[in-house]
């Protein structure tokens, strides 16, 4: 019976671990993706304030593949954490 509770408090405590990671994976990707709208907001402003200085359609082209990339990996993130907690 203690090994059984041993068994268990251990199993308990790896998936308190992995929650933590997964945690601070999705905080890691939640700020990447607000700096990447902040860059985007920036970018956004000196293209307007001085047309005709770069391609900002291009830019904006990337921007979206990269929020889409942030966005896609934020919910699979979110999803592992829904796993570990049931």
């Amino acid at each position: 019976m203690k090994s059984s509770l041993q068994t268990l408090q251990f199993n308990i405590d790896e998936q308190r671990k992995i929650l933590a990671e997964l945690q601070i994976n999705e905080e890691k990707l939640q700020s990447g993706l607000e700096r990447l709208n902040a860059e985007y907001e920036r970018e956004k402003e000196f293209a307007s304030a001085h047309p005709g200085t770069g391609d900002f359609g291009a830019y904006t082209k990337r921007y979206l593949q990269y929020r889409e990339a942030f966005e896609r990996q934020l919910a699979a993130v979110r999803t592992e954490i829904e796993k570990v907690r049931d």
